[in-house]
C-alpha cells in the first residue's frame, strides 16, 4: 500500500469540486514544493471515505438542493450555468466541435513531451457527478508543443453518457464518442499554486482522450475494481495499485490544440486544450461500471434517477478561435 498523502476535500458545494483546485501535498524534498507543503496526518487518514461535515449537515437537514448547485439535469444543467457562473457564458468556452476542414496544421519545437511518476495517482473520490483521481504530481510534468511552461498533473476524471453513441464533450465533425478522459495540469512555472493558476491566463492545460466502446482498457479496469467502494457522494479510497497514465493515451498521439475553458463550473477560460485525434477503447462493462455511480438525490426519487449516467457538456461556440493540428509519426 502506498503512503497516504490524502488532502481532505474543500468545504464547498460538492459538485463544485469535480475540478479539485488543490493538489496533493508535495514531498518536502521536491524542487517545486511550496513553503506550505505537508503530508497528511493520522486524523486526515480517518476521513478517507467519509463525507465532509458540511455535506453531512446539509444531508441531515434535507436541503439536497444545496448539493445540486450545478449538474446535468434540466433544472441545473449546462444551459443554466452562466446564471451562477458568469465565465460559463464567455466567448472562449469548452468543449467545442472540431471541424476538420478548418484546422490549421502546425509543428512545434520543442515537441510535446510528458513525464509521469509511476506513483503519481493517489486516491479516487466520488464527486457527485462522476469520479476523480487525485495526484501528487511534484515529480511529473507536461511541457513543449503549444505550452511555453512546465505543467504539473493534479487530477484526471471522465465524462460519459447513457449509451455508447454519446458521452464525449468534444465532438469531431459533429460525431460524439462514448466518453472522454481529462488529464488536468497546472502551470507551476508561472504560478505558485494550483488555486492561483485555476483562473489565470495560461494557468492550466488539459489533455483530452476520446473513448469508444471496444476492447477493455487495463488501466481503467484498475479504477473499476474500486468504484464499488465509492458509489456514494464524497466517498474516497486510496488506489491500491499504480496507474500508468500513458496506457490511457492512444498509440498515435497526433493532437488538436486550442485555447478554451474548464468544461465544468466555474468554467474559467484558462485552459490550453490538447485533444488527441485518435480515441482509445474501453469495454461496455467498464462504461456500465461508471454509470453505476450514484449522485445526490432524495429518498423519494426513483433509484435509477440517482445514477450518474450523463455528465457531459455539449459543444460551445468556437467564435474567432483557431484550432491547430499537430501530426506525429
Amino acid at each position: 500500500m502506498k503512503t497516504n498523502l490524502y488532502k481532505p476535500p474543500l468545504k464547498q458545494t460538492p459538485n463544485t469540486y469535480f475540478f479539485q483546485i488543490l493538489p496533493y501535498p508535495r514531498d518536502r524534498g521536491s524542487a517545486h514544493a511550496p513553503r506550505s507543503a505537508g503530508v497528511g496526518d493520522a486524523r486526515e487518514k480517518k476521513r478517507m471515505g467519509r463525507s465532509s461535515p458540511d455535506t453531512r449537515r446539509i444531508r441531515a437537514s434535507g436541503h439536497l438542493s444545496a448539493l445540486m448547485e450545478w449538474g446535468y439535469e434540466q433544472h441545473n444543467g449546462p444551459d443554466t450555468w452562466p446564471l451562477l457562473y458568469p465565465d460559463a457564458g464567455g466567448s472562449s468556452q469548452s468543449p467545442i466541435d472540431i471541424v476538420s476542414s478548418i484546422v490549421q496544421p502546425r509543428t512545434y519545437d520543442p515537441p510535446l513531451t510528458y513525464k509521469y511518476s509511476p506513483e503519481v495517482c493517489k486516491s479516487i473520490v466520488n464527486t457527485g457527478c462522476g469520479w476523480r483521481v487525485d495526484m501528487n504530481g511534484a515529480d511529473s510534468e507536461v511541457s513543449g508543443g503549444p505550452l511555453s511552461d512546465s505543467y504539473e498533473p493534479v487530477q484526471f476524471h471522465c465524462h460519459w453518457g447513457e449509451t455508447e453513441t454519446v458521452g464525449s464533450e468534444h465532438t469531431v465533425d459533429g460525431k460524439s464518442y462514448a466518453g472522454e478522459l481529462h488529464f488536468v495540469h497546472w502551470n507551476r512555472d508561472k504560478y505558485s499554486t494550483c488555486a492561483e493558476a485555476l483562473k489565470s491566463p495560461l494557468g492550466l492545460t488539459v489533455i483530452g482522450v476520446l473513448l469508444e466502446e471496444g476492447e477493455k482498457n487495463s488501466e481503467l479496469e484498475k479504477l473499476c475494481d474500486v468504484l464499488s467502494e465509492i458509489s456514494e457522494l464524497d466517498q474516497r479510497v486510496e488506489l491500491p495499485v499504480d496507474i500508468d497514465l500513458v496506457n490511457m493515451f492512444p498509440a498515435d498521439q497526433s493532437y488538436w490544440t486550442y485555447p478554451g475553458s474548464l468544461t465544468t463550473p466555474p468554467c474559467y477560460e484558462s485552459v490550453t486544450w490538447i485533444l488527441f485525434k485518435n480515441p482509445i477503447t474501453l469495454s461496455r462493462d467498464q462504461l456500465n461500471c461508471f454509470r453505476r455511480m450514484k449522485k445526490p438525490c432524495n429518498h423519494t426519487t426513483d433509484g435509477s434517477q440517482c445514477l450518474v449516467n450523463c455528465n457531459y457538456r455539449p459543444p460551445q461556440a468556437l467564435n474567432d478561435r483557431e484550432i491547430c493540428e499537430c501530426l506525429l509519426g
